[in-house]
């Protein structure tokens, strides 16, 4: 782009680069939240389901739900850490991370 041009080129090419650029930022935001959990957990047993919290849900009754054989106090925890949550109260509607172990038959 050049000072000599018209001031509409280079307007023109302008927004087409803040284009480009919002679209590559765009693609790049869709592939990193696509990626599998598993590759960046920090436990190579360990995977996350993303949840929707239902109307009625507590984490306690998702807890029971999603790893019954265990204390749900202990899932809790895992969930509020795991989710980044603020405190022990859930949405309607919200995502949240659940870890869910992998047992292996050996």
């Amino acid at each position: 782009m050049r000072l000599d041009e018209p001031l509409e080129k280079r307007l023109v090419t302008l927004a087409v680069c803040a284009q480009l650029f919002v679209l590559a930022s765009i693609l790049a935001m869709v592939f990193l939240s696509t990626a599998d959990p598993a590759f960046v957990a920090d436990e190579p047993d360990k995977d996350v389901v993303v949840y929707v919290v239902q109307p009625g849900d507590s984490l306690w009754t998702i807890a029971q739900r999603f790893r019954p054989e265990e204390k749900p106090e202990l899932v809790i925890a895992e969930i509020v850490s795991e989710s980044r949550l603020p405190g022990y109260h859930v949405q309607a509607y919200q995502q949240i991370r659940i870890p869910t172990r992998r047992y292996q038959d050996g």
